[in-house]
């Protein structure tokens, strides 16, 4: 999804295990967990795994 959508959005992909302080900063408490910020604010957060049609 990252080159489909190249330029639209920005992916990051976070080892919460390596990186216990971005874990707690936006609050991950289940893993997988897609949080989408829009200007700089949180405007969506999904727990559990997701099919593409769902991200769409």
């Amino acid at each position: 999804m990252a080159s489909e959508f190249s330029g639209q959005f920005i992916f990051a992909k976070i080892d919460i295990d390596e990186q216990e302080e971005l874990k707690q900063q936006f609050s991950i408490t289940n893993v997988p967990t897609l949080v989408v910020f829009k200007d700089g604010k949180e405007v969506q957060r999904e727990e559990g795994e997701l099919q593409a049609q769902e991200l769409r």
